[in-house]
């Protein structure tokens, strides 16, 4: 089971812009640190898989030939070439 934590802030870190895993576990990390939170960048991967399922977050790819970004299905073995973005319900556990 996932920390209703670590689901917040994976979702908070893509909750202004299309963010990709790397700069999700980033962020989670530094906020992680400030907060004295035990965290390793492994417990990330499965927290957005999670948050995707719940529908906190959305799934996508880049589309280099429309220039633009298009929803898709979350699989575990592509999550570090997606894009993530928080839903409107994502939004909405964050306020």
């Amino acid at each position: 089971m996932i920390d209703r934590k670590l689901l917040e802030w994976v979702t908070d870190a893509a909750s202004n812009d299309y963010e990709d895993l790397k700069m999700i576990t980033e962020q989670v990390l530094e906020w992680a640190a400030e907060k004295s939170a035990p965290m390793t960048a492994a417990l990330v991967g499965p927290a957005v898989a999670e948050a995707v399922k719940q529908g906190y977050l959305q799934a996508f790819t880049y589309s280099q030939a429309k220039q633009t970004f298009e929803p898709c299905d979350y699989r575990a073995d592509q999550a570090d070439k997606l894009y993530f973005y928080a839903t409107k319900k994502g939004k909405a556990t964050l306020t």
